[in-house]
């Protein structure tokens, strides 16, 4: 279990949603590691900021690899917590699941949410 801040974003989305999102989450955390949903391999951000999604789909974004490797053995840790975002697309719009209000990952959001604003859904 991630536990965790859920954020909703409402607005179109796409498969390529998805890109942009990896993106400009590589702005902030350019060693990411992108890890889709029901999936055991990770993908350095590079190539998940090119790969054909799924959509509806879900993905985990860590900070970078040493960040996944905690998580994988220890779960959700006070180290780790702010160090992975869960991001979900639907036809609805966005979810993400940050560490909590005004974490690193809460501002990672919503610097996501507002970029995706002023460029996709004004």
């Amino acid at each position: 279990m991630i536990g965790g801040y859920d954020i909703e974003a409402k607005g179109e989305v796409s498969p390529q949603t998805a890109n942009l999102v990896l993106r400009l989450v590589r702005e902030t955390w350019p060693s990411a590691v992108a890890l889709p949903e029901n999936d055991t391999t990770s993908i350095p951000i590079e190539d998940a900021t090119r790969k054909v999604w799924d959509f509806p789909c879900g993905f985990f974004v860590f900070e970078n690899q040493q960040a996944k490797l905690s998580w994988d053995e220890h779960g959700k840790t006070d180290e780790n917590d702010d160090q992975m975002v869960y991001v979900i697309l639907s036809p609805e719009g966005l979810d993400f699941v940050a560490s909590g209000p005004g974490t690193v990952t809460d501002l990672l959001v919503a610097e996501i949410i507002k970029a995706l604003q002023a460029n996709k859904w004004s």
